[in-house]
């Protein structure tokens, strides 16, 4: 079966969460698992009644949070298309949040959508992770300021290219990024930086 038929049983099912049709909905919808992921991922994007109708499924798959580990796992389902919602539901999820609210250990997840912005398979996949990160900036910000020391540079390019697309950096981070586009061993990289602090403004 495609995806594209079948994720339309996981779309119909949310439609009747969303309009209390059939009480059974959300039953199918938790014990579709990670198939109904990109049905929940895009009913968050979308907002509205049908926002609140994936809500309260993932309510019910993670009673102890609002999603989030269910769609950490699910960055790593084999479907590219599950791959990319994945991505970008954490990027939703994650913009609502403070640095003081309780959530799965934020560290793991930016850590995570880096690595994915230049390994994963798909090309689309790697977009919608970087586009994670630039969407919860406040939360990812502190990790991508300690990518940039990673010791592999496919990590502190992926963190450079990041804040190129934030465009408003801490000082600390400015400051980080000049010193990397004189200093850092790696010719690629250093170029990146000094691209990037052409874009970025200080706040």
């Amino acid at each position: 079966m495609g995806w594209w038929t079948q994720h339309f049983g996981a779309q119909i099912d949310l439609q009747k969460v969303m309009t209390l049709r059939d009480p059974d909905a959300v039953f199918r919808l938790t014990r579709a698992g990670y198939d109904a992921a990109p049905t929940l991922a895009q009913a968050l994007e979308d907002g509205g009644r049908l926002a609140a109708a994936a809500q309260s499924v993932l309510r019910e798959i993670e009673p102890d949070g609002i999603g989030e580990e269910f769609f950490f796992n699910a960055l790593s389902n084999k479907s590219s298309y599950t791959r990319w919602n994945a991505a970008m539901a954490l990027g939703i999820l994650y913009s609502g949040m403070q640095p003081h609210d309780p959530a799965v250990d934020v560290k793991s997840v930016v850590d995570r959508l880096i690595n994915i912005t230049f390994s994963d398979s798909s090309a689309r996949v790697q977009h919608s992770a970087g586009q994670a990160l630039v969407r919860m900036k406040t939360l990812s910000q502190p990790h991508l300021m300690a990518a940039l020391s990673h010791e592999a540079a496919s990590i502190r390019k992926a963190a450079i290219v990041t804040f190129g697309h934030i465009r408003s950096v801490s000082r600390d981070a400015y400051t980080k990024l000049e010193e990397i586009s004189r200093e850092d061993p790696d010719l690629s990289v250093r170029s990146t930086a000094k691209q990037c602090i052409e874009i970025v403004s200080v706040t």
